[in-house]
């Protein structure tokens, strides 16, 4: 799945999934596409155990993030994840940037 668009004022969700079961796999990442402009985006996961965590991350402009940069640096849920949620704001406040954000999940 590919999707592109600007960041707002406040975040806004761009990617939800949930999957019970064995767990959900998914690779992915964005890239701030816009020229000056930052943008934090925010990526929360629940694992099998019940425990939900979100970590926020700075993308500079013309940068790519994996989404695996930020999970690998939770302490609380772990692998298996049940679900995931991507959003992306603008880093300041009326200083929106574009994305770009592709993601695999099965």
């Amino acid at each position: 799945m590919t999707l592109t668009g600007t960041t707002g004022d406040a975040f806004e969700q761009l990617f939800s999934q949930s999957y019970g079961g064995e767990g959900l796999r998914f690779w992915g990442g964005i890239k701030n596409t816009g020229g000056s402009n930052s943008m934090s985006v925010r990526v929360t996961v629940t694992d099998a155990w019940g425990d939900t965590e979100s970590g926020t991350v700075t993308v500079a402009a013309g940068v790519k993030l994996s989404f695996d940069a930020i999970v690998s640096t939770y302490s609380t849920a772990q692998p298996p994840f049940t679900a995931i949620t991507v959003e992306v704001e603008s880093t300041s406040a009326g200083n929106s940037t574009t994305y770009e954000l592709h993601t695999l999940l099965f």
